[in-house]
């Protein structure tokens, strides 16, 4: 496999392993605090260590005692459709900068006998800490802040739908042949890479535009089966294609079959990718 052009994963780049026993105070969205511990290192479903994170239940407005009882008690979550879940995963990123080291509270035994299959954000905790004692004391503000969120995102979703159709019924391919891809991309994979793909694009436009008048659909399918093939030997090469990417790749491909003429093509990439 060539290493030019692999991704690199800030996920696991420079992650420093705070000490076993660390407690950190964490800022709530509120604008209250809760806590979480650090109570082991290691990581069964991986080489790499990881931190092992407990929350607490304790909430507050200033700063704990470290003998405080709570501290030592290990979050256990039931709110919406949580089933008495303990607060608690391997964290693949630096302690937030907003975290506040508080000292250190040595794991007791109920710590020691804690299972773990969760990979996540130091982020999570305090998340989940506040959803809990909303869920506990103010749960039907909460349920109601939910629902209203809810009705703004499917407003949001049928807005951005539309102006996506718009798009769609008004886009050639003359203007997705000049059309820049995947700035998103840039810095998550090579340089290099990137150029491969967005040539890989114009080219396969390129082979759709020799035809004048109406495309044959026989063409089309052929050269959008050209294009996957390709995509599908670059990753299996340099495995850079990952949710982001995909989602981005296949909507282009659906885009050059809409400018070809067939707007009922939907998920085309479906037929031939690996990824």
């Amino acid at each position: 496999m060539g290493t030019q052009m692999a991704r690199s994963n800030p996920k696991l780049d420079a992650v420093i392993l705070p000490p076993v026993g660390s407690v950190f105070l964490m800022p709530l969205d509120d604008g209250r605090y809760g806590v979480c511990r650090v109570i082991r290192h290691g990581a069964p479903f991986s080489d790499t260590p990881r931190a092992l994170v407990v929350a607490s239940p304790w909430i507050g407005t200033g700063v704990p005692d470290l003998d405080e009882p709570l501290l030592r008690e290990q979050l256990v979550l039931n709110h919406h459709s949580w089933n008495n879940k303990v607060e608690a995963f391997y964290a693949f990123d630096n302690v937030p900068a907003d975290f506040r080291l508080l000292g250190e509270i040595a794991p007791t035994d109920e710590d020691a006998k804690l299972t773990c299959s969760t990979l996540t954000r130091w982020d999570s905790a305090p998340l989940q800490v506040l959803l809990q004692w909303r869920w506990d004391n103010d749960r039907n503000a909460l349920l109601a802040e939910e629902q209203v969120d809810r009705q703004k995102d499917g407003a949001a979703a049928l807005e951005k739908q539309r102006r996506r159709q718009e798009y769609l019924a008004s886009v050639t391919l003359a203007q997705l042949r000049d059309k820049e891809r995947f700035a998103t991309w840039e810095g998550s994979i090579s340089d290099e890479l990137l150029i491969v793909c967005r040539h890989v694009f114009q080219e396969t436009i390129d082979s759709l535009l020799e035809f004048e008048g109406k495309l044959p659909k026989k063409r089309m399918v052929a050269a959008l089966r050209e294009c996957v093939l390709r995509l599908n030997d670059l990753d299996a090469e340099h495995e850079f294609i990952e949710t982001v990417e995909r989602e981005d790749l296949c909507q282009e491909i659906d885009e050059i079959a809409h400018a070809c003429g067939f707007p009922k093509e939907v998920g085309v990439a479906d037929r031939w990718r690996d990824w």
